[in-house]
């Protein structure tokens, strides 16, 4: 199954703190058609200064950086989904990187 050369791939941009799950994942991207990695940060600073000069429809983040990033890239004109990476997480902090604005979370596994 080729790709289809008029389907638009979803741009992402990743940004988490721990280097192996960061490859992981960006390999893991870059096997599917469907996506287009963008950019890979480790630090939220990285993150906003990417963020100016890609255009992204997703930013996949850690979720120990998530509530002080999303309003933070929010701020500097970041217009694209939050999707939350998590090892673990409780209703608290579900409901706060939600209301902070994310469009999902996902847990991490083993």
């Amino acid at each position: 199954m080729g790709e289809q050369p008029n389907r638009k791939r979803i741009r992402i941009v990743l940004l988490h703190d721990r280097v192996l799950l960061r490859e992981g994942l960006a390999r893991l991207l870059a096997s599917d058609h469907d996506f287009e990695l963008v950019a890979e940060c480790a630090t939220t600073a990285e993150a906003v200064e990417k963020l100016s000069g890609a255009e992204a429809d997703v930013l996949l983040v850690d979720l120990g950086i998530a509530k002080e990033f999303i309003p933070c890239a929010r701020k500097a004109g970041y217009r694209g989904k939050f999707l939350v990476v998590a090892r673990e997480i409780d209703a608290r902090s579900s409901a706060i990187v939600l209301s902070c604005g994310a469009s999902g979370i996902f847990l991490e596994s083993d």
